[in-house]
């Protein structure tokens, strides 16, 4: 199956590495919140509506720290077998571990998981008519910190300077 293709079928473009690796879909981005990386991709489903509708494409930051999340805010997270996009409902801290419980956006519970589960959280919510090449420089706005997204930039800094101020004028999505 090729990138497009699978791409179609799930909504997610794997990452150059992950393929080499055999990690696609959401695995890969499992994989790169883990190793400290903002990915964008949209997941299926209209539960989150209307704050993300079905497949838009969101930011999501690595979690790491417990004291970023609280109540409301969107994570992407995994409760028993299944991944959801979904809001904290409660946190509780308990036996040395924190836990929260996962809530779609009507209150309807999917359950409690551990910090371990909690991938990424939703720093952005991105217009529905997002381009990829609009993905690309937003992930490498905010991988810039990472040396090898540093190292694939090829862009002159006068670019990179008229680029930034567009973005700030325009202003791209909602942030959350």
């Amino acid at each position: 199956m090729t990138n497009t293709k699978r791409e179609k079928l799930t909504g997610c473009v794997p990452h150059q590495e992950d393929v080499a690796n055999k990690i696609v879909g959401r695995d890969a981005y499992i994989e790169r919140l883990k190793n400290g990386e903002t990915v964008v991709f949209g997941e299926p489903g209209n539960s989150m509506d209307p704050i993300i509708k079905h497949r838009q494409k969101c930011v999501y930051a690595p979690v790491g720290d417990p004291g970023l999340l609280e109540r409301g805010q969107v994570v992407f997270c995994k409760v028993g077998p299944f991944h959801y996009t979904h809001m904290i409902k409660q946190i509780r801290h308990e036996s040395g571990e924190w836990m929260f419980l996962i809530c779609r956006r009507d209150g309807r519970e999917n359950g409690w998981t551990p910090l371990s589960n909690v991938y990424g959280r939703v720093i952005e919510v991105l217009p529905t008519s997002v381009t990829q090449k609009q993905i690309d420089v937003i992930l490498r706005d905010y991988n810039a910190h990472l040396p090898q997204a540093a190292a694939n930039v090829s862009e002159k800094p006068s670019a990179l300077l008229k680029r930034e101020k567009a973005k700030k004028s325009s202003g791209r999505g909602r942030k959350l």
